[in-house]
């Protein structure tokens, strides 16, 4: 059966049309997909930090715990600096790095009262990070509708907090 010639070609001009529109739709599901790995991988990272700092003790308890302050006497500064060192290498794991731009300067932990999950009070160790976005693609310009979407504007944060038990 053949088609009227009017109609000829009129498959790949609808495809031209259409072809463009699937292609962002495509993309755009990428690096929405991206997006939620990236902030899954920073958010175990930072909860991988926080559990090695609240699980910390060395030589006794290095925390006075009715106040949640580093005990100022001996060793006791200078072994908790080190250690919040190697809590830093764990959320940056700069041997493969968690993800692309994480810094040191991204990364922040406290220890402070605050309530635990009992209701009482307690010592908790916070620990966050807030990074950039990495897309595969750079900013996208929609020349017909003149708009661009910058997706490397888009900010990650990840946070945790644990109870400080210094096992």
């Amino acid at each position: 059966m053949n088609k009227p010639k009017h109609s000829r070609g009129a498959v790949l001009i609808e495809f031209t049309i259409i072809f463009p529109l699937l292609l962002l739709m495509v993309l755009g599901i990428t690096e929405l997909g991206r997006a939620l790995y990236q902030k899954n991988t920073l958010t175990k990272a930072v909860e991988v930090g926080a559990r090695y700092m609240a699980r910390f003790n060395a030589e006794g308890d290095i925390i006075d715990r009715s106040t949640c302050v580093v005990k100022a006497t001996g060793t006791y500064p200078a072994t908790w600096s080190a250690r919040l060192g190697d809590a830093e290498q764990l959320v940056l794991d700069t041997a493969q790095p968690v993800l692309p731009g994480l810094v040191a300067a991204d990364v922040s932990f406290g220890l402070d009262q605050g309530l635990a999950v009992s209701g009482d009070e307690e010592c908790l160790v916070r620990v966050s990070a807030d990074t950039g976005f990495n897309p595969i693609l750079g900013p996208l310009t929609l020349p017909i509708i003149n708009v661009t979407f910058d997706l490397t504007q888009v900010r990650i944060h990840a946070k945790s907090e644990e109870q400080y038990i210094g096992e």
